[in-house]
């Protein structure tokens, strides 16, 4: 396993930790997870990857936040905040240092997006996705293979593509 999904899974693990108690909840359901991901061959641990693993069932890691930042995967930092939600809530309790936790992590994934960005991406995909016009743009004006397949998209679309009632 490489270091950095191991990261993931050492972190996630130590997410008990969070609220300073480790309830049979949260234990049990990391044993029958990881139990479940090795006996499908999913993880892939080194004994010592493993022997940390159980060290950190026991005792939390040092420095949640920065070693978070290790994590060079955005797909593994997002499971993690995944996990951390799951799991501070297998008590029935979010505890304030559970949710300060989550709200720290969620604002460093999401401090280096531009939202003005991805808004304009997603109005972009909403405008080419509903309308007509957009749907069914021939992008090479040169290209009559194109203009055929498109126009003959358009006649047998089954409707118009307006914008859903808000």
């Amino acid at each position: 396993m490489n270091q950095d999904k191991f990261q993931m899974w050492k972190l996630a693990l130590s997410t008990i930790h969070a609220d300073d108690t480790v309830s049979s909840a949260e234990k049990n359901w990391f044993e029958e997870k990881i139990k479940s991901l090795e006996q499908n061959k999913i993880l892939a641990f080194t004994d010592e990857q493993v022997k940390t693993l159980s060290e950190t069932i026991h005792a939390p890691v040092e420095n949640f936040i920065d070693e978070f930042k290790k994590i060079k995967d955005p797909a593994n930092a997002a499971f993690l905040i995944h996990i951390l939600h799951i799991v501070s809530r297998l008590d029935n309790h979010l505890h304030q240092k559970e949710q300060a936790i989550y709200n720290e992590l969620e604002e460093i994934i999401l401090g280096n997006v531009d939202m003005e960005q991805t808004k304009s991406l997603v109005a972009r995909l909403e405008t080419e996705q509903y309308h007509d016009d957009e749907f069914f743009k021939v992008d090479n004006e040169h290209s009559l293979f194109e203009k055929v397949i498109k126009t003959v998209l358009k006649l047998m679309s089954s409707g118009e593509y307006n914008f859903p009632d808000e």
